[in-house]
């Protein structure tokens, strides 16, 4: 409920789960304890959140605009969680790994979130728009292997680059071939769409397929998240044909916001713990770098960088925080990178970013793309 009223203000719904659980939980009333049963739906529940998170990711974007995308993905997380990690290492005397896990889960914005204020602002099919998802697409994909990679020996973390670069090469070896093949695939997923519960065979398909590369991930001893969003980014819309594409994203992402992400997240803020007053040190670190200088480097560099997207509203866009940085704190916790008490201040922080940066999107400026978009067409 918390979700849905929120969505009227810009605000994602991740947002009402996360502070439904803070409330019921034993960081607020302490109605509600975790149980841990609730692990295995808390997976399966992760696994369909970011396969939808990759399946919104193509590999158009790398070919376009990978210079200017890498520049923002440098100003809206990469400076600040650098920054992050240096003052609470330092100044505050916390361990590497755990300032890493704490810097990346508050500073990474999320593709779920940006995708939609980006679709509601009409820039989807400018420049501006794009470059702007491709850096949140390069920052996601850095904080899951990140995460990953904390705690591996030298041996682990090079041989987990290597998996990841191999992927990288057969994904656009894939993707050359489906280029040459687009006709004849997405004709195949017509004809199976069009017979009697055609759609329902195509979309099981795709989470087998989705499955078996997480698996494959993970007996390699590399996290099923990153296989799970690997495995989205193999789904292209001209591979599959337009209509079957909408039918699929369509079902995940009813899925999602019917059932895995108010449970998924509600049952991630019943993990955390009332912190102690001294932690809200962390939670003004956190704002005053992802947020301030977050925003300022952004805004600097949208006054030299975009066209269409002012830089008033792209602080607004990149400081949308969701999905991601609540998945990478979850499965810090998990690894032991942080406590229950750090785990909150993630999720106080995700919640404040969450309501205050989509403040800064102009609502007229918004407004006048989408007209001009609808003039066009």
């Amino acid at each position: 409920m918390l979700g849905l009223a929120g969505q009227r203000y810009n605000i994602t719904d991740v947002v009402g789960a996360l502070a439904t659980g803070l409330i019921l939980g034993p960081f607020g009333l302490g109605l509600i304890t975790p149980d841990p049963a609730m692990s295995g739906i808390e997976d399966i529940s992760l696994f369909f959140i970011v396969l939808l998170i990759g399946v919104e990711v193509t590999t158009d974007l790398f070919r376009a605009h990978m210079r200017k995308g890498v520049l923002f993905s440098f100003t809206s997380f990469a400076v600040p969680v650098l920054i992050m990690v240096f003052f609470i290492t330092e100044l505050m005397h916390v361990s590497t790994y755990t300032a890493i896990a704490y810097s990346v889960s508050v500073g990474v914005p999320s593709i779920s979130i940006i995708s939609v204020l980006i679709l509601k602002g009409g820039y989807q099919n400018t420049a501006d728009g794009q470059i702007i998802l491709l850096s949140v697409v390069l920052s996601d994909m850095a904080t899951f292997i990140v995460i990953g990679a904390i705690g591996r020996n030298g041996i682990q973390i090079v041989f987990l680059l290597l998996i990841i670069f191999l992927f990288f090469i057969l994904l656009f070896l894939l993707d050359l071939v489906l280029r040459r093949n687009t006709e004849r695939i997405s004709n195949f997923f017509d004809r199976i769409t069009s017979e009697e519960r055609g759609e329902d065979v195509a979309v099981v398909f795709v989470i087998i397929l989705g499955l078996l590369v997480s698996e494959i991930f993970s007996q390699l001893g590399i996290s099923f998240i990153l296989g799970s969003f690997f495995a989205g980014m193999i789904i292209r819309e001209d591979m599959i044909g337009k209509r079957f594409y909408g039918i699929l994203t369509r079902t995940i992402r009813r899925f999602n916001n019917g059932f895995f992400i108010p449970l998924y997240f509600s049952i991630a803020a019943l993990q955390a713990t009332r912190p102690p007053v001294s932690f809200m040190m962390y939670l003004a670190v956190a704002l005053a770098f992802s947020s301030g200088v977050g925003g300022l480097l952004n805004y600097l560099t949208a006054r030299k960088v975009n066209h269409s997207v002012m830089p008033r509203t792209t602080v607004g866009i990149l400081g949308g925080r969701g999905a991601v940085g609540v998945v990478a704190a979850t499965l810090s916790l998990q690894k032991g990178l942080i406590g229950g008490g750090l785990y909150a201040i993630v999720l106080l922080a995700t919640v404040l970013q969450a309501l205050v940066m989509p403040l800064f999107i102009k609502r007229g400026e918004m407004e006048e793309s989408l007209r001009t978009q609808e003039e066009a067409v």
